[in-house]
């Protein structure tokens, strides 16, 4: 998680997300044997708890609801660059996307999630729109990377930002690789979204929740965001893989329906 105290980094790098690593230990085998075990049970267990449990040193994620990059719409005025277009709500790369390629989700939800900073303490984060209005205005997606649980080279690209009611959504492509191959699977099997952001002047409020204390959000800048087997916050979750709606989402959306109906 990263807090909007301090800016944290990784510390480690590594060329290609390797067979033995959490994101494919923890995320392609446990799952994949719950599900060729034909334990759905188990299978929405794991990707339940991966989602859910804060993990300190892991940016601060959320997300939660299926939203497509044409379901978002665009606002009439658009200004263009060379490489993007920018309107009030969004952030676009001219480059083009491979949609087999690409991942669709929640960066940041608004209001108070989860974070740590890098002593490891956990903490509130209350983010609002206007927190990433001014970083949305200028940023080039594509020069925002995507790794594998902040550990990993560089793995993929961001090609669309777009603010909502609800949070920042965003569609990045991914390389052609070995390792975009996993990240991909990880993705489609429960991963969920983290990202680090330089969150310098973010402050502490005086309030608490659940015994931690809530920090507000200030202008940020998000610097690089990572596909994350243990998301410290639900809420940012992949909604979009290759294309697809995720297995575990379209699950968990029709046992909602199903209790909703009852």
């Amino acid at each position: 998680m990263t807090t909007r105290i301090c800016l944290e980094t990784a510390t480690a790098a590594r060329d290609e997300i390797l067979p033995g690593d959490a994101l494919s230990v923890t995320l392609r085998m446990k799952i994949s044997e719950a599900r060729a075990a034909g334990d759905e049970a188990l299978v929405l267990e794991l990707q339940d708890r991966y989602r859910r449990r804060p993990v300190p040193g892991r940016s601060w994620v959320s997300g939660g609801v299926t939203l497509s990059r044409t379901a978002t719409g665009r606002p009439a005025a658009v200004t263009a660059t060379a490489t993007v277009l920018h309107t009030a709500s969004s952030a676009e790369s001219t480059v083009r996307s491979a949609s087999r390629r690409e991942i669709v989700g929640w960066l940041v939800t608004w209001g108070e999630g989860l974070a740590s900073n890098d002593r490891g303490e956990v903490i509130y984060l209350d983010v609002q729109p206007a927190d990433v209005r001014d970083w949305l205005s200028e940023v080039d997606p594509a020069e925002i990377p995507v790794k594998g649980d902040h550990l990993t080279a560089v793995v993929g690209r961001w090609h669309r930002f777009a603010m909502s009611n609800y949070g920042l959504m965003g569609v990045a492509s991914i390389e052609r690789s070995p390792a975009g191959d996993i990240l991909l699977d990880a993705a489609a099997e429960g991963a969920g979204l983290s990202f680090a952001a330089d969150i310098s002047r973010c402050y502490k409020t005086h309030r608490f929740r659940n015994g931690l204390p809530v920090y507000a959000g200030g202008p940020m800048a998000i610097l690089e965001d990572s596909v994350c087997p243990e998301p410290a916050d639900e809420r940012c979750v992949i909604t979009l893989v290759r294309g697809v709606q995720p297995a575990w989402l379209a699950a968990a959306l029709d046992r909602h329906q199903q209790l909703s109906r009852s």
